[in-house]
């Protein structure tokens, strides 16, 4: 089947029920351009006379243009398309990892995996409502993985995720890129914490774009009602609401910025919910697209116990999915036949994970009665009700299905649901079962431990896998340690650090020098300094921006030897890489010692009211490290 047509941008049913009315008018007033599309779409239409036309043909006719096989294929498809439109926002990552992954699909459809083939029936047209097989059978184009990749991104068309991609990337850029720009949201955030509205009016009126909210920014809660937001939870409200009502004379939707918030995100605490309720979130409001707050919470928050939360002041809709994930196993049992099948009313509702995100994975309009009950299956594990679990296992469900690529161990472990593992491998499941990504729950588990040893919930999921994990531990502390290369930014500090010593008249090169070096080079290193060590900014700023700002320039010359303290903390930074296993010695290792043994970085921070325990905390967390491993 040719494709005439691209899809809308924002398909319209209506309009194109309006538009095929209009088609069959002209078809019958005997229109050569609308009998010849009528001919191309279909070969039957071609012995049709024109007083005979139905509407069931001009919407045929409409559907085959845009590469559906019939009108009804492109009804379900436009409502799915609208629904998951109003999705909540979309953080569009990179424009080249959006092109890395839509020709990952690519490959992937070559290789049969269940979920590029899932995601290309559910979102290219001409695919659509396809088998696997018939999807498998198919050569796509890149423009079709293109589409459908935006489409399971949560944006209309490949233009409209690579137009807010870029724009993300230009705003990143603008707050990352310069460690001596101003940092605009940190300086609101400041201003919000000490709840001065007149000083947050004065930034504003600086900064009029921070009025203008995007969606990329909203899609991990920033902006300034977020921060607001934030702000509120940790002050309280009544020093924010001067501050909040503000914000809502400035045109912001105070109360759907609550509610959105309410939507949430993995790994919600019971306290973060309880505290948004208290501040006036609505449990019961439904976003734009008609999903309500409890079927967000169901798919995103990965906890049954805030669930329950939001349960108490609502009234649940009823649907298999959603009664699995409340525990309700009598109505569960309701939605199955006495096969164990799921009936019609099973797939009334149900779940739209595209729609709500973060959780991209295609509902197929066709799916299988085994797709139907592993969606509820599924969201009875993330909300942990092990007693749905148990019933639809009593009920022939198999906990080693592949029924979406991925073995349901695999993610609970991922997960470190302890519980909910613990029921799968006692009921059967098999840990060593890989899905289409190559990963069991074993592997997956194993390089966790590795990654994070000092977490007692992955150590939990390892120790339910069978795995040793002091033997594990200790065969990686044992491993011999790699041969390392030296980073080409490493190097390029080092050279730096000769050239600033050079101009300071000096002959050697010492752990000051090193600093500069550093900072000199920029990015991540120079960014930490400046932003992370609790300095005063703009005193720091004045004070080394002339000796910084020379930037990877220097003067030819010999380079210059480290004295014993530089060459200390150079070979210490080789030895703290070599520790962790990396590949190469780079300079946040170089940062991470000397900060650790004070020093001319100690001074530093110290002279502007910064402090090497703020600076090595967050060091910490961005280099997962852990002194007993």
């Amino acid at each position: 089947m040719s494709v005439s047509r691209p899809l809308p941008d924002l398909p319209n049913l209506e309009f194109e029920r309006k538009e095929a009315k209009e088609l069959l008018r002209r078809l019958r007033n005997a229109d050569d351009d609308a009998l010849s599309r009528a001919h191309r779409s279909h070969a039957a239409l071609a012995t049709i006379a024109p007083a005979d036309f139905r509407l069931a043909d001009a919407q045929l006719t409409i559907a085959r243009e845009y590469g559906f096989a019939s009108w009804p294929r492109l009804v379900r498809y436009f409502g799915t398309a609208a629904r998951q439109r109003f999705r909540r926002h979309s953080n569009p990552g990179s424009p080249e990892g959006a092109a890395y992954y839509a020709t990952k699909l690519l490959t992937s459809h070559a290789k049969r995996q269940v979920r590029a083939g899932r995601t290309l029936a559910e979102y290219v047209p001409r695919l659509f409502g396809m088998t696997l097989d018939e999807v498998f059978a198919e050569t796509v184009t890149e423009e079709e993985a293109r589409h459908a990749f935006a489409r399971d991104a949560g944006f209309p068309t490949w233009a409209a995720l690579v137009e807010k991609s870029a724009e993300a990337k230009a705003d990143d850029e603008m707050q990352w890129g310069d460690a001596w720009k101003v940092d605009v949201s940190q300086m609101v955030y400041g201003v919000m914490r000490s709840a001065d509205l007149a000083l947050l009016q004065r930034v504003v009126a600086d900064h009029p774009e921070l009025l203008r909210t995007k969606d990329h920014l909203r899609a991990r809660n920033a902006g300034l009602v977020n921060s607001a937001l934030g702000c509120e939870s940790l002050i309280g409200h009544r020093a924010m609401q001067p501050i909040l009502q503000w914000l809502a004379s400035q045109g912001f939707d105070i109360q759907q910025y609550r509610n959105e918030q309410l939507c949430g995100s993995s790994f919600r605490t019971v306290s973060d919910v309880q505290s948004m309720l208290d501040r006036g979130a609505d449990a019961n409001w439904s976003a734009p697209n008609g999903i309500s707050v409890l079927e967000h919470a169901l798919i995103r928050y990965g906890n049954g116990a805030c669930v329950d939360l939001i349960v108490s002041r609502t009234t649940p809709p009823k649907a298999l999915w959603i009664a699995a994930g409340l525990g309700d196993v009598k109505t569960v049992a309701g939605f199955l036949d006495r096969h164990g099948k799921p009936t019609a009313a099973a797939r009334t509702h149900r779940p739209d994970f595209t729609a709500v995100g973060p959780l991209s994975w295609p509902s197929r309009t066709d799916a299988t009665d085994d797709e139907v009950l592993f969606e509820a299956f599924f969201v009875a594990a993330c909300n942990g009700r092990t007693e749905v679990l148990d019933y639809l296992v009593s009920r022939g469900f198999d906990v080693n299905s592949l029924a979406w690529d991925i073995p349901i161990v695999a993610y609970v472990a991922e997960r470190r649901l302890l519980d909910v593992l613990a029921f799968l491998i006692r009921h059967g499941a098999d840990v060593d079962l890989p899905g289409g990504h190559g990963y069991s729950a074993r592997t997956i588990v194993t390089e966790m431990m590795q990654r994070m040893p000092w977490d007692a919930d992955a150590r939990g999921a390892a120790e339910l896998c069978g795995i040793d994990v002091e033997a594990l531990l200790a065969e990686r502390r044992a491993r011999p340690t790699p041969s390392l290369e030296t980073s080409p930014e490493l190097l390029t500090v080092l050279t730096l650090a000769s050239d600033d010593a050079r101009r300071l008249g000096l002959h050697v090169v010492g752990v000051e020098n090193l600093v500069f070096g550093l900072m000199r080079v920029g990015g991540s290193p120079m960014y930490w300094i400046a932003r992370n060590s609790g300095v005063d900014f703009q005193a720091f700023r004045d004070a080394v921006y002339d000796r910084v700002r020379l930037g990877q320039e220097y003067r030819e010359g010999a380079s210059l030897e480290l004295d014993v303290d530089a060459r200390s903390a150079v070979d210490a930074a080789v030895a703290f890489a070599a520790e962790r296993h990396d590949e190469t010695a780079h300079g946040m290792h170089l940062l991470a010692v000397m900060n650790r043994s004070g020093g001319a970085l100690a001074h530093l921070l110290t002279r502007f009211g910064g402090s090497t325990t703020q600076l090595q905390e967050t060091l910490e967390n961005m280099l997962q490290y852990d002194n007993a491993v």
